[in-house]
């Protein structure tokens, strides 16, 4: 067989190279009806959907398609107050987003030094408070002595006056915001500010976490200045369980991330088509229509819906039986898909706190004795002799233990015939395989 395969185009922003970035936003990328609002609406959107519903593609989007319009300054929780890589000590949300704000200027005018001649008397007298505020004194001075900048090392022989001195006052939030988009303005960035925000299940696991980001969404002052944006992706369930929509008094516009049949379909065409150098154009393709509408009703629960991300997994693993076969997949390849499947990309993590596992999205609880089972090859996670007298103290005898893995294994195995996640030898004995980390 020599259908031509572009395996790149699967592969994250990170791993490819810029051309091929570039290639894949114009091929491949489909946008989620989302994208509308999220990317139309010049105020604050928080955007929010199942894991691999593309939420963060979506934020990337934005950056790719608004870069140059807006001072784009990334701020992930991981540099929210109190974190580890908080960049200032000692500050809430405005001062952290403040001093990842000095990076993103830095940074503009490090590459385009000419647009300094843009910023008046007022605009440097800010430039230089803010770096000096947030970065230190030392951090501007090597700076502007490396760039060359005359104008700002001569500002800088005057005293420092503190211009806005707290992050509390309104006067002084105000001040701040309003000159930090004067700045970003005079630079190019004729729409202003757009703080990015990337949130993750596991960012916001606790009860401090949950409300530093209350606190940040329910900041309203922000919100009312015009090219001041904070433009966020997050997981649904984040939304729910902090009851985000009524914290910031609908002062910000939500959006659900929602994938149709079809608009999978159409995500699915565009990335074999691109793939296959146009030699295939879909699914049906590959497979028969039976086998893949099978396929897909088999995982949606494991995906908690369509999603992208499913689709594109679905893709690769039709590709590699295809590829390999030559030949159109019918029925009777279909365990062999679903098997790749889920040794690929649906591992088994064991849930402690509430006695049972989880196999992608889909959380399966579990009895006691088939849980013990479970836990004890976690907790040794290769067959060895303790593994061996725990599981027998917990079955009571060999054919007991049989009987155990067998019922657990038609609970969560989707091929309890052909194990993919409880694996045994004669000689072994038992021992999990495709298992990961629940994430915290």
């Amino acid at each position: 067989m020599n259908t031509h395969w572009d395996d790149r185009l699967f592969a994250t922003t990170e791993e490819r190279t810029p051309q091929d970035n570039e290639h894949w936003w114009q091929t491949c990328y489909l946008p989620p009806v989302a994208e509308v609002t999220f990317r139309g609406v010049e105020r604050s959107v928080i955007a929010y959907g199942v894991p691999g519903s593309g939420k963060t593609t979506l934020l990337q989007s934005f950056e790719h398609t608004e870069n140059g319009q807006y001072l784009f300054i990334h701020y992930p929780p991981s540099y929210w107050p109190g974190e580890v890589h908080a960049w200032v000590t000692g500050y809430g949300h405005l001062g952290q987003i403040m001093a990842r704000a000095t990076l993103a200027v830095k940074e503009h005018l490090s590459r385009h030094p000419e647009k300094l001649n843009n910023l008046s008397d007022i605009n440097q007298e800010f430039l230089r408070w803010l770096i000096e505020k947030y970065n230190g004194r030392r951090a501007i001075l090597r700076w502007a002595d490396a760039m060359g900048f005359t104008s700002l090392l001569k500002l800088l022989k005057q005293p420092f006056t503190d211009i806005y001195p707290t992050v509390t006052q309104l006067p002084d939030i105000q001040g701040q915001i309003e000159e930090l988009i004067t700045l970003s303005r005079r630079l190019g960035f004729a729409k202003g500010v757009a703080v990015l925000i990337d949130i993750h299940h596991f960012d916001i696991d606790s009860k401090e976490q949950r409300e530093k980001l209350t606190s940040l969404f329910s900041w309203l002052t922000p919100l009312h200045f015009t090219g001041f944006v904070m433009k966020v992706v997050m997981p649904d369930s984040i939304v729910k369980q902090t009851n985000l929509i009524n914290a910031t008094r609908r002062r910000i516009t939500f959006v659900p991330i929602k994938w149709s049949d079809e608009h999978c379909r159409q995500l699915e065409s565009k990335y074999i088509q691109s793939a296959s150098d146009g030699q295939l154009k879909n699914l049906t393709d590959m497979a028969t229509d039976n086998v893949v509408t099978q396929l897909k009703t088999t995982l949606l629960p494991y995906h908690k819906g369509l999603t992208p991300r499913g689709s594109l997994n679905l893709i690769q693993v039709l590709w590699q039986q295809y590829a390999k076969t030559g030949t159109l997949l019918d029925a009777t390849h279909y365990e062999t898909l679903l098997h790749t499947y889920f040794s690929r990309y649906i591992p088994l993590m064991i849930d402690t706190a509430h006695k049972g596992v989880w196999l992608g999205q889909k959380f399966i609880a579990l009895d006691e004795r088939p849980y013990a089972i479970l836990e004890t090859l976690w907790r040794f996670k290769e067959s060895d002799d303790d593994a061996y007298y725990a599981l027998m103290g917990i079955a009571g005898k060999a054919g007991n233990l049989n009987t155990l893995v067998s019922r657990l294994r038609h609970q969560i195995e989707p091929l309890p015939r052909q194990p993919i996640y409880i694996r045994n030898t004669r000689s072994r004995g038992y021992w999990l395989e495709n298992y990961a980390e629940l994430p915290h």
